[in-house]
């Protein structure tokens, strides 16, 4: 466009987002206004790393909008960024990258938090390997250093699961001391045991398998009885209350006054401000109905 290169900041900055144009003026004054080292300090600051186009390149998709050269070439970029993220350059590298993203997929979750601050950096398949197999044995050197010791203090006797320790603590202190305690405990879970056989004999498992000869009797769930059902239970009919209210006439008698309607005193309710007028049809005459309005 022959824009002079005094210019040429400028312009950029007037195409730019705003929160890009705070990047740029924080730099010094005469930093800013070298095009170069604008340029430079934008693709440095929104570079991908060699991680990120890695993840770019196995898991992109096709959009369904753009074609199959768009896709070739989105996959081209994100391929060369990656080689070049990691200064691959030979057909020998080449190999080991594979080599070394294959072995990557396949290591434990531990071995990637261990390494994970050179994990993104480890392209030698060899470094990788030597590396998975000093953490193998260093761990299992500890696992059985570990178990070992657990076991030699099962067997002195000096180890024992928590929940053990926590019972007889539980038992020594509530009830060797204080018997009344103890008493007390006892009788509560016999009166326990004596529900649940109640609620058993009550309550039947309804998947038992009963033969025909010994077919289950319903029963009255109140009392228990065989005799009737619950709905006619003498005990819930003997506990029954009758409430007596006020009827509606009661209630709208201060709002209501007598009058004939078609030769018939009824209760009226006066001043509803409704427009249209309801009444009984056993009051209606319709041997006198005009069919007009009035």
């Amino acid at each position: 466009m022959n824009i002079p290169a005094e210019n040429q900041v400028t312009q950029l900055i007037s195409l730019l987002p705003p929160d890009i144009v705070q990047l740029i003026a924080r730099e010094p004054e005469e930093d800013a206004k070298k095009f170069e080292y604008v340029k430079a300090l934008l693709l440095q600051r929104f570079k991908l790393s060699s991680e990120k186009f890695r993840q770019l390149f196995n898991k992109h998709q096709k959009a369904s909008e753009s074609t199959w050269y768009d896709f070739y070439y989105e996959l081209k970029n994100y391929l060369e960024g990656w080689l070049n993220g990691l200064n691959v350059k030979i057909f020998e590298q080449l190999k080991d990258l594979m080599l070394v993203d294959q072995i990557k997929k396949r290591t434990s979750m531990e071995f990637k938090e261990h390494f994970m601050d050179e994990w993104t950096t480890i392209i030698s398949p060899t470094e990788m390997v030597k590396k998975i197999e000093d953490f193998e044995d260093v761990r299992k050197t500890i696992k059985s250093k570990l178990f070992a010791t657990q076991t030699e203090r099962t067997n002195k006797g000096q180890f024992k699961p928590r929940y053990e320790i926590f019972s007889k603590l539980h038992y020594y202190s509530h009830y060797s001391k204080h018997s009344d305690k103890w008493n007390d405990y006892r009788h509560q879970k016999d009166h326990r045991q004596r529900e649940d056989a109640q609620q058993r004999d009550w309550f039947p498992n309804k998947n038992q398998d009963h033969s025909f000869d010994e077919r289950y009797r319903p029963r009255c769930f109140e009392c228990r009885s065989y005799s009737h059902f619950k709905p006619q239970c003498p005990r819930l009919k003997s506990n029954e209350k009758i409430n007596c209210v006020s009827s509606n006439d009661d209630l709208l008698e201060t709002y209501t006054i007598r009058g004939l309607v078609n030769g018939f005193e009824m209760p009226i309710l006066r001043d509803t401000g409704a427009t249209v007028d309801v009444i009984s049809q056993k009051f209606v005459d319709y041997a006198k109905m005009t069919g007009e309005h009035v």
